[in-house]
């Protein structure tokens, strides 16, 4: 048993961030989870939230760089390593909607995450896998990193304008 729980603690696993501040919200208690529940060394690679050839010029999106640095910088690391074959992975995770080597693409949900997955990307909004305890401790985190008092009866709408077709029809 000591044996791998050290082998746990010592995998690294790389969580690709994406989206706007919602996503990157949920993907910070998501790494959080993984860390303290998972027994996971989890890095953060930015790629994809960052200006880079393929943010820009490839997926054309609109990019919320200056997010993620704050949010996550005092609990975890940054790779800024390209892993051009982890998320060629999680491309074809997402195609096949399933697993697919080290690398699982989950839209909703990381129930079957394991520990043997080295690059996860995600939006893990499924708010059914979350203790409700633990997930509003993370919430009050997140408030006050934000400078907002935290408060039962609050309520966060992400309204998507700019950046979405579909929201706009």
């Amino acid at each position: 048993i000591y044996y791998n729980i050290i082998r746990l603690m010592k995998q690294k696993t790389i969580l690709f961030l994406s989206g706007g501040l919602g996503n990157v919200l949920f993907q910070f208690i998501a790494a959080s989870f993984l860390k303290e529940f998972k027994s996971k060394n989890v890095l953060i690679n930015d790629t994809l939230i960052n200006k880079n050839f393929i943010t820009t010029n490839i997926l054309n999106w609109k990019i919320h760089p200056f997010i993620a640095e704050e949010i996550f910088k005092e609990k975890f690391h940054f790779i800024n390593k390209f892993h051009f074959f982890g998320l060629l992975n999680l491309l074809i995770s997402r195609l096949v909607k399933k697993p697919f080597i080290n690398s699982v693409y989950q839209r909703t949900n990381f129930y079957n995450l394991h520990s043997d997955y080295k690059f996860l990307l995600g939006y893990y909004q499924n708010l059914k896998f979350y203790d409700k305890i633990w997930f509003d401790s993370k919430l009050n985190e997140i408030a006050i990193f934000f400078d907002i008092k935290p408060h039962i009866d609050r309520i966060a709408v992400h309204y998507r304008g700019t950046d979405s077709i579909w929201a706009k029809t």
